[in-house]
C-alpha cells in the first residue's frame, strides 16, 4: 500500500500543496485528473523521491520513501516531461536502464518490445535527443515494461502523442499492472483513458485533492483584460464554484517586439506586475541607473485570466465580471472553453 500522510510543500513563499492525505491499495489504480498549475507535477516529483516535501510523510508498505533510499528502487515513474538522458542512443539507454533495475530484458528483447510499440531500428540507434516528442514519450513509458520488480508505478499523462494501437497496448500494460497487484497512480486529463483505467478518480486542484464529480466538465472562462491589480486574483478564488484562477501577461510579446527592435543587444524583461517589488528597489539592489532602463505601467498590459470551474458557468461568470466592475477591470475580450 502507498500511504500519503499530510503532505505540504511550498515554493517561493506559495503553497503548492495543502495537507495533502490519500492512500492506493495493491491492484489499485488510483486517478489524478488536474489542470497545470494545480499541483500536480509537484506532488508527482514528491512520490517519485525526487523532491522532498516541507511535512507529512510517504510510507510504501510501511517504509518511508524519504527515510529510506532502498525503498526508491520499488518505485517506476513515468513522466510527462520526458527526462531520459538526451546524449544517450536509444538502445544503449534502455539497456542500461535494465541493467540498473536488474530486469531480465535482454537486447533482442528490448528491440523487439520497442518495435512493437512502431519504434522503428534506426529510431533506435539514434541519440534521444534527435527523436521526435512522441518516440521520447514511447521511450520513457517503455520503462514500467522492463522494470518488472517494482512495486508502485507512477504515469504522468503516459499515452499523449501515442498513436491508437500503441495507447491500447499501453493501457493493456498498466491493466496487466492491476492483475499482478502494483501499486498504480495515474495522473491524466484524457477522459477516455480516466473511464477506461480508473478504479478510484480524483482531482487535484490548487494543492489539495478532492472528490472528481462525474456528468461535469471543467469549464474555463478566459478573459482579457487591461488595468490588472494581483489583489483581484484572490477575490475570484474566494467565489463559490471557482476551482483555480491563472493569470498570464502579454510578456513573451514585449520580449519580442523588445528583441526585434534593439537585435541583440543585453536586455533583460522583468515582469513585476503580480509583485509586491517596485521598480526603484530593483533598480537600488543591481545598482543601475533609472536611465538605462525603460519600465511599463501595469495598467498598460493586457492580461490572460483563465477562471476554471466545475460549476454552474453562467453563475461564476457572472460574478467575476461582478468583480471586475468592482475593481475598475477594462474587459476586451471574453470566451468559454
Amino acid at each position: 500500500m502507498l500511504k500519503v500522510e499530510q503532505l505540504q510543500k511550498g515554493l517561493k513563499k506559495q503553497i503548492i500543496l495543502n495537507n495533502i492525505t490519500f492512500e492506493i491499495k495493491e491492484g489499485e489504480i488510483f486517478s489524478l485528473f488536474g489542470h497545470n498549475a494545480s499541483g500536480k507535477s509537484t506532488l508527482l516529483k514528491i512520490l517519485s523521491g525526487i523532491m522532498k516535501p516541507d511535512s507529512g510523510n510517504i510510507f510504501l508498505n510501511g517504509k518511508d520513501i524519504h527515510k529510506n533510499n532502498k525503498v526508491k528502487k520499488d518505485i517506476c515513474a513515468v513522466f510527462q516531461e520526458n527526462i531520459v538522458p538526451s546524449g544517450f542512443k536509444t538502445i544503449d539507454f534502455l539497456l542500461f536502464y535494465s541493467k540498473i533495475v536488474k530486469s531480465p530484458y535482454r537486447k533482442k528483447d528490448i528491440i523487439s518490445l520497442a518495435e512493437s510499440y512502431g519504434i522503428k531500428n534506426e529510431d533506435m540507434k539514434k541519440k534521444i535527443t534527435h527523436l521526435s516528442g512522441g518516440t521520447k514519450k514511447k521511450i520513457e513509458f517503455l520503462k514500467s515494461i522492463i522494470n518488472k520488480d517494482a512495486l508502485f508505478h507512477l504515469f504522468d499523462e503516459p499515452t499523449i502523442g501515442f498513436d491508437p494501437e500503441s495507447q491500447k497496448m499501453a493501457w493493456d500494460h498498466i491493466r496487466s499492472l492491476k492483475k499482478e497487484k502494483k501499486i498504480i497512480l495515474l495522473v491524466t486529463n484524457m477522459r477516455n483513458e480516466l473511464n477506461e483505467l480508473a478504479d478510484t478518480k480524483k482531482i487535484i486542484t490548487d494543492g489539495k485533492i478532492k472528490d472528481f464529480r462525474e456528468g461535469k466538465t471543467m469549464k474555463i472562462l478566459k478573459f482579457t483584460v487591461k488595468n490588472w491589480k494581483k489583489e483581484i486574483k484572490e477575490k475570484i478564488e474566494k467565489i463559490e464554484g471557482v476551482e483555480k484562477v491563472v493569470v498570464k501577461t502579454e510578456l513573451d510579446k514585449i520580449k519580442n517586439d523588445i528583441q526585434q527592435k534593439f537585435g541583440n543587444a543585453n536586455i533583460k524583461v522583468v515582469d513585476l506586475s503580480n509583485t509586491d517589488i517596485s521598480v526603484d528597489d530593483v533598480l537600488e539592489k543591481l545598482g543601475i541607473e533609472k536611465t538605462q532602463v525603460a519600465t511599463m505601467e501595469n495598467k498598460e498590459l493586457k492580461h490572460v485570466i483563465e477562471v476554471y470551474t466545475n460549476d454552474n458557468i453562467e453563475t461564476v461568470q457572472n460574478d467575476v465580471l461582478k468583480t471586475f466592475v468592482e475593481y475598475k477591470v477594462q474587459i476586451l475580450s471574453m470566451e468559454v472553453n
